[in-house]
């Protein structure tokens, strides 16, 4: 979580983070220098959310509580799954997903 003085706008905190990131990352591995060339490293929106009146303890309570066990239900579309036999996004072999 980020705290910010009222005279700083989130779209300026954001694109100075984006930067000085972008800066030091470039500079740090030389191999996304080369990949990223004439290109942008950070995509150009961002998300914001304010807390209101929630306390940091309930915020950093409901983050505890989450569970990620397991990267089963993580998927790329296009890419092949760990068994390597249908490619990802491939909807004609899985299972219809309810909407919601």
């Amino acid at each position: 979580m980020i705290s910010i003085p009222p005279h700083v706008t989130i779209s300026r905190l954001i694109q100075r983070m984006k930067g000085k990131s972008s800066y030091r990352l470039l500079g740090e591995f030389p191999h996304l220098r080369k990949r990223f060339w004439g290109r942008h490293v950070w995509a150009r929106g961002y998300f914001c959310r304010s807390s209101g009146n929630v306390t940091d303890e309930v915020i950093k309570a409901y983050i505890a509580q989450q569970s990620h066990d397991s990267d089963d239900v993580f998927r790329i579309e296009g890419e092949t799954s760990p068994t390597g036999d249908t490619p990802l996004g491939d909807s004609s072999a899985e299972e219809p997903r309810p909407r919601l």
